[in-house]
């Protein structure tokens, strides 16, 4: 799993869109509505509205973005580098494209470019992996 990050008036913000010259960022901080954010309003036919979080939306320019990164979540399973999926009580679930690795290692095919497997977390070290944006 990955997400999108933005510098923004010295400022890091989650990223919920890419436009063409535009990035929409989300922040949870009411504060934020001085820096021009707006509340998000849910629409009517949004069950349990009232329960759901105040979030704050700002389309900006990429000119006014300082950095743009991603960062996500990498398995580190015998040596290798994957996907992490999800995760229960005892067990990391992790994901390739791989098809050559995934068959090595007995990974099951889910779809149709992709294989999965349930590994005891004791055989997987969770890490985070930083990769920069353009912003052009």
């Amino acid at each position: 799993m990955s997400t999108k990050y933005a510098k923004y008036k010295e400022a890091i913000y989650k990223v919920s869109k890419i436009g063409d010259n535009t990035i929409r960022l989300v922040s949870s901080n009411d504060q934020d509505i001085q820096k021009g954010f707006m509340k998000k309003e849910y629409p009517d036919y949004y069950l349990n509205k009232e329960k759901l979080p105040n979030i704050y939306i700002c389309e900006v320019n990429f000119s006014c973005i300082k950095e743009l990164y991603e960062i996500s979540d990498i398995a580190l399973y015998k040596e290798k580098k994957f996907e992490f999926v999800a995760e229960d009580q005892e067990f990391f679930k992790i994901g390739t494209i791989n098809a050559e690795l995934a068959n090595k290692l007995d990974f099951e095919r889910t779809d149709k470019y992709y294989y999965e497997k349930w590994v005891p977390k004791n055989e997987v070290k969770i890490m985070e992996e930083r990769k920069n944006l353009s912003l052009n």
